[in-house]
């Protein structure tokens, strides 16, 4: 069970980097380094990692009229993936879990990222 740091959110995850190779298929069958060794100049470069649960459309008079405590439901089943971006693009689908008392995600399936060209703003 993974136990998150609490003493600095945003701690240095280089190191992770220049782990060993680790090998998995993405979605579309091909074969990838997940791990390969980055440049040490691209290492340190942070991005966000954030969770798409799913979406809802209305129309704007809708919106505007809202108030607190209306529910709205979203496009997606709760036994279906979720994304999870890198920088707001596409990067995996994975599935909600809890990490002690927050909200985490276990990926499932990788996007076929290969690098991190198009990650990196």
């Amino acid at each position: 069970r993974h136990t998150p740091r609490h003493d600095n959110p945003r701690h240095d995850n280089s190191r992770h980097a220049t782990a060993a190779a680790s090998h998995q298929d993405d979605v579309w069958g091909n074969r990838r380094d997940s791990r390969a060794p980055l440049p040490p100049l691209l290492a340190g470069i942070e991005v966000t990692l954030s969770v798409e649960i799913g979406s809802h459309h209305l129309p704007l008079a809708q919106l505007l009229s809202i108030d607190p405590g209306q529910i709205f439901a979203l496009d997606r089943l709760t036994t279906e993936p979720v994304n999870v971006l890198v920088n707001g693009k596409p990067f995996a689908r994975g599935e909600i879990v809890t990490v002690g008392d927050r909200y985490g995600v276990r990926l499932t399936e990788m996007e076929g990222q290969s690098s991190v060209e198009g990650l990196v703003e």
